[in-house]
């Protein structure tokens, strides 16, 4: 039983990634496939051995990916975000400075 599940899961999936490149190619659009992969939500014990596929190329599964520069990881937590920003303060703090003293010595 757990095997039909898993198989129409499969199935399911790759039928919308099907209807998404379809969408993309019908709007004139088209897919970066080396850039193109996916990201299970939620339940760790899921089997890797789900497979999409775009025509023969087969998709990437990442645990966490950059969209519009947030950091979404598969647990849906905040923490590869937040090292992010950590990682990012000190250069930010510099410019500000720099940027401050600039402005208050030439106006």
């Amino acid at each position: 039983m757990l095997y039909i599940v898993y198989y129409l899961c499969c199935t399911i999936a790759n039928s919308s990634v099907k209807d998404v490149v379809l969408w993309f190619q019908v709007n004139g659009l088209s897919v970066n496939l080396d850039k193109t992969c996916y990201s299970i939500f939620g339940h760790s014990d899921v089997s890797d051995s789900l497979e999409l596929k775009i025509g023969t190329t087969v998709l990437k599964r990442v645990t966490t990916c950059k969209y519009l520069g947030i950091i979404i990881d598969d647990k849906v937590s905040w923490n590869d975000h937040i090292d992010y920003v950590y990682k990012k303060l000190p250069n930010l703090l510099v410019y500000s400075t720099v940027y401050v003293i600039d402005y208050l010595v030439n106006y």
